[in-house]
């Protein structure tokens, strides 16, 4: 059932169609949801379980680093400040989509297979844009 939401939750956000705010808000309440705006210098979520940053890799592939203490179904945020050419994974989220949106810079990574990303800190995506020192992270939620 929890597949069901979250898959509902992404069909919304990414077509952001007029009937999709109420299965959307549904979608929600059976989700914990963290949002924190994340700039280059790192912060850290105090009691919390979970973290998103970035971590400039070169000039052009901005890293986003996951530290979580429980597994994590998976992340959804907003990459401002960058023109975004490609999203991929890394190993520490093999097995999970990855996909954005070019119009309003929405990332989502997710496995449709229910897997999920183990407790830890490292990078799970490498996000391929025109410069890396810009980007920004914003809106992220994160599914546990």
């Amino acid at each position: 059932m929890d597949k069901f939401y979250l898959i509902l939750l992404i069909l919304c956000l990414f077509l952001s169609g007029p009937g999709c705010n109420n299965s959307e808000e549904e979608a929600k309440t059976t989700v914990e949801k963290k949002v924190e705006k994340v700039s280059q210098t790192p912060t850290v979520e105090k009691g919390g379980e979970s973290n998103l940053k970035i971590v400039a890799s070169s000039d052009n592939v901005v890293g986003v680093d996951l530290t979580n203490k429980v597994p994590v179904k998976g992340v959804q945020f907003t990459i401002e400040g960058v023109k975004v050419d490609e999203v991929r994974t890394t190993s520490r989220a093999e097995g999970f989509l990855a996909e954005f949106n070019e119009k309003n810079g929405k990332v989502i990574l997710l496995s449709l297979s229910g897997n999920k990303i183990d407790q830890g800190t490292g990078t799970i995506l490498e996000i391929i844009c025109d410069e890396a020192d810009s980007a920004r992270l914003s809106g992220v939620t994160i599914v546990k």
